[in-house]
């Protein structure tokens, strides 16, 4: 079986979402579209707008064949991380030969890309220097690439993406000898296939029948759910009207999630939240004093230093727990394939899957064969899910999960 990878939030799947699954699957000839999705919190530290089972259920219903979970380890992590972990999911599936992705310059060979970063020589070290001074990662590597071929990608956030996409691909697999990783030396080039954006993607307006997530996501927080109703299939748009009426103080998450972080940070210690990935050169002390002051963190602390997506980030995960160094204990051990959606008809897709070097879990007691750092990363994927449900107040939002789709 040949299986397309797609990395995913749909935060909510939308029409444009429904497009590059119809073009990955004509362009790479493949015989399933696997999506690995992001969990109940964004990579940009936000709370998703429905829950990842609600969302994988679109995604197999827009045209997917099965969607897997990218633990929450690496979702709410850095573009890098955040790459690396969906890739190192995908690439323990022997089946897996291609990946598609949306990209702003979708004619860029992301190989080439990904070479000329890897092979600048003082690009590290400059990078380095630039975030052990309190700067963004995406503005470091700006300025440490800023005579380089690929700068032009870099204020493009699909093409900045992609080019992670492609190094972690290019990358030599962390797979300590203690780390009990089955034995396979086979390597594999795996093709891409960029899908170029259309429609309003930058906008964050609404424009008609392709409009960008973010705008759908603040139409529908605003109140306005039927202005966004073109730009979502019917299935979607239905769910998420339902989804509302029922989990009504679901639009306050925001808040909700803000609070509960602020809590977190003021129970923190500077020296526990140094341990946090992004976190350094005194940002620590800056989020205990932007805790004390009134309304939110990220708004107090965010300037040309720090970008609001990345203090979000660094928030979420001192709420979670999550350190840096677990982070990368978890990128260079087995973990596991955690299925959300199933297309019904493709149990062939779900077999494909079980052939992974990491165990398949789809009932409890698979769970006995995981390692123990794959344990502690489901641990963090469970923790998220109750987090989600406390700032959301969807307690019953879960209870009507189901593998295969129709």
């Amino acid at each position: 079986m040949k299986i397309c990878g797609i990395v995913c939030e749909y935060n909510p799947f939308h029409n444009g979402h429904a497009y590059q699954l119809r073009e990955a699957k004509s362009r790479s000839g493949a015989d399933a579209l696997v999506c690995v999705m992001g969990g109940n919190f964004t990579q940009r530290g936000e709370a998703a707008l429905l829950p990842d089972s609600l969302r994988a259920e679109h995604a197999v219903q827009g045209g997917a064949d099965a969607v897997i979970a990218l633990p929450a380890v690496f979702s709410s992590s850095p573009a890098e991380i955040f790459a690396r972990g969906a890739i190192k999911i995908l690439s323990s599936v022997p089946d897996f030969s291609c990946l598609s992705f949306g990209a702003e310059h979708a004619d860029t060979n992301f190989y080439a890309a990904a070479e000329i970063i890897n092979d600048e020589d003082a690009y590290f070290g400059k990078v380095k220097e630039l975030l052990s001074r309190g700067v963004s990662f995406a503005a470091a590597r700006s300025e440490a690439l800023k005579d380089s071929p690929v700068f032009p990608l870099l204020n493009s956030p699909n093409d900045a993406l992609a080019i992670e996409y492609a190094r972690a691909l290019s990358r030599t697999p962390e797979r300590p000898e203690s780390a009990g990783y089955e034995t396979r030396n086979e390597t594999r080039r795996v093709d891409l296939f960029p899908v170029g954006r259309i429609g309003a993607y930058k906008s964050r307006n609404l424009s008609g029948e392709i409009s960008s997530a973010s705008a759908i996501r603040e139409t529908i927080k605003n109140g306005d759910e039927s202005a966004a109703q073109n730009a979502l299939s019917s299935v979607v748009y239905n769910d998420i009207q339902l989804y509302f009426q029922r989990n009504r103080s679901a639009k306050n998450a925001d808040a909700a999630l803000q609070l509960a972080e602020k809590t977190a940070i003021l129970k923190s210690t500077p020296e526990a939240l140094s341990g946090v990935i992004d976190c350094m050169e005194g940002l620590e002390n800056a989020l205990l004093r932007a805790a004390k002051q009134s309304g939110d963190i990220a708004k107090n602390i965010t300037g040309k230093r720090y970008t609001t997506a990345r203090i979000r980030r660094i928030c979420l995960h001192a709420l979670l727990g999550i350190e840096e160094r677990f982070i990368r204990e978890c990128l260079a051990s087995p973990l596991y394939i955690r299925p959300l959606a199933v297309k019904k008809g493709r149990e062939d897709v779900l077999a494909a899957l079980a052939g992974s070097e990491f165990p398949l879990l789809t009932r409890r007691s698979d769970e006995r064969k995981l390692s123990a750092t794959a344990r502690k990363c489901l641990q963090k994927d469970r923790l998220a899910e109750e987090m989600y449900r406390a700032v959301t107040g969807a307690y019953d939002a879960e209870k009507k999960k189901r593998l295969f789709i129709d």
